[in-house]
């Protein structure tokens, strides 16, 4: 129930950035940033829950569950991502927008882990 529980604030995020989306026919700005949000709040989420062990494990593994896969799962989503691909005209603006998409969430979240692995002694990630 946790999941469903976030999965309103996540797609509410979402539908309420993208109201700005015609304003950047050719970099969708609005619905990029809350999918870097979503990867940054996804990677948070893993390290709290690698570092956080201990008695209230099952408590911690249903919150983190429920955030990862209700909130940010439903903010970062492959279709939005697909549909606005198709929108972006000239098509080498739709390149460039998928390529800053994979390129950046895959940025954030190979510095986090390492920050919290190497910086903040997170020996489990």
């Amino acid at each position: 129930t946790g999941p469903a529980f976030l999965t309103p604030f996540g797609v509410g995020l979402r539908w309420y950035t993208s109201i700005w989306n015609a304003e950047y026919p050719r970099f969708k700005w609005p619905t990029f940033s809350v999918n870097i949000l979503g990867v940054l709040v996804y990677v948070v989420v893993i390290i709290c829950a690698a570092k956080f062990t201990g008695p209230a494990e099952s408590v911690r593994s249903t919150m983190f569950v429920s955030i990862t896969s209700g909130f940010c799962g439903s903010l970062t989503t492959a279709s939005t991502l697909f549909l606005e691909l198709s929108q972006i005209s000239p098509r080498y603006f739709a390149d460039i927008y998928a390529l800053a998409s994979i390129l950046v969430a895959q940025l954030i979240a190979l510095v986090s882990l390492s920050v919290a692995k190497f910086g903040f002694s997170v020996s489990s990630l």
